[in-house]
């Protein structure tokens, strides 16, 4: 018997229905709350959302934007600017989600798309920028914040990290708004998480509350490792024809399995310069910052300031791509894989 009635309960990259939403509900209501009176008062009143990873940041703002687009018929938009951290590239997304007309490298320039966004748009609109930290020219933020009746919303892990490579006179005009900030969640909200949805993609005593809150414990608080190891969990269930329902050693073996896809999905999203200083640290761990960087430098021939590979390095441990032991000259950094065997 299949134990899963509807698998993309179970996908932690899926944007959830409101009801799946758990420990987040108040956080939720508060941002279409400011979406609407962004909105009404038709001023530069952006949000900014911060928070450790797993907290439930993206999830937050992408189904936000779904309820407000269904809510108002306003235009939104969503661009992942870890993967597109580029001027271009995130320019050319925006214009996708917000423009009427499509837009294509090949055929529009930049200048066109930036003209395009500042013209008067019919409706309100709503642009979620994650991984805000990593955007490579900071000017971009001066350009979309003069846009008309556009709502900026950066995410990140810290206020610090976001405006760390970010010129002061530009954190100034486009830093007006509130700061939402998402703690941890504790193992028993994370075994409710869980619970949820189990309740809407599962069929009924596939999976106990203390095995749920088993699989909470070992997530460390973070919910898309909890969820995938539920998955991955289910799916070992699935294919042991001996199970009826999910057993402990599904579970236990699920773990490792959840952590290892989600460090492999964290790589695969690495840019250039990332996966360099992640390779350098691969072969030559344990090494301190100042020999990394001389390692990275004697590697590339266009290369970053150390400035923006200092936050590199925040965003890769953010993820635990990487982890690092002491602190000062006694700084060391070493692979997050190592506790995988790899």
């Amino acid at each position: 018997m299949n134990m899963i009635l509807n698998d993309r309960v179970l996908d932690d990259e899926e944007v959830p229905e409101r009801e799946l939403v758990v420990h987040r509900r108040d956080e939720l209501e508060e941002v279409l709350e400011e979406y609407q009176l962004s909105a009404e008062q038709k001023s530069a009143r952006n949000l900014f959302i911060t928070g450790p990873t797993g907290t439930g940041k993206t999830m937050l703002a992408r189904l936000s934007l779904r309820l407000i687009q269904d809510r108002t018929g306003a235009r939104t938009g969503y661009v992942d600017c870890w993967q597109n951290y580029k001027r271009a590239d995130i320019l050319y997304a925006i214009g996708d989600s917000l423009l009427e007309t499509p837009v294509h490298p090949d055929t529009t320039s930049l200048d066109t798309v930036i003209s395009k966004l500042q013209e008067e748009p019919g409706q309100y609109r709503h642009l979620v920028l994650d991984e805000a930290d990593q955007i490579d020219d900071p000017d971009l933020l001066r350009d979309l914040h003069s846009c008309p009746h556009l709502q900026l919303i950066l995410i990140a892990h810290t206020e610090e990290d976001m405006w760390a490579t970010v010129p002061g006179h530009i954190q100034s005009r486009v830093s007006a708004g509130p700061l939402l900030t998402q703690d941890s969640y504790d193992a028993s909200q994370l075994a409710d998480v869980l619970e949820q949805r189990a309740d809407h993609g599962l069929h009924p005593s596939t999976i106990t509350r203390k095995q749920l809150e088993r699989i909470a414990a070992a997530a460390d608080g973070d919910a898309r490792i909890a969820i995938t190891t539920l998955r991955v969990a289910v799916q070992s269930g699935n294919r042991d024809e001996n199970a009826r329902s999910v057993q402990n050693e599904h579970i236990e073996a699920a773990i490792p399995q959840a952590n290892e896809e989600i460090h492999n999905r964290s790589l695969d999203r690495l840019n250039d310069d990332q996966q360099t200083l992640y390779e350098i640290i691969c072969d030559q761990a344990p090494i301190a910052p100042g020999e990394l960087y001389d390692a990275y430098r004697d590697r590339v021939d266009d290369a970053r300031v150390e400035r923006t590979l200092r936050g590199y390095m925040t965003k890769l441990e953010h993820y635990r791509v990487v982890t690092s032991i002491g602190s000062g000259k006694a700084k060391r950094f070493h692979p997050g894989n190592a506790d995988l065997g790899d």
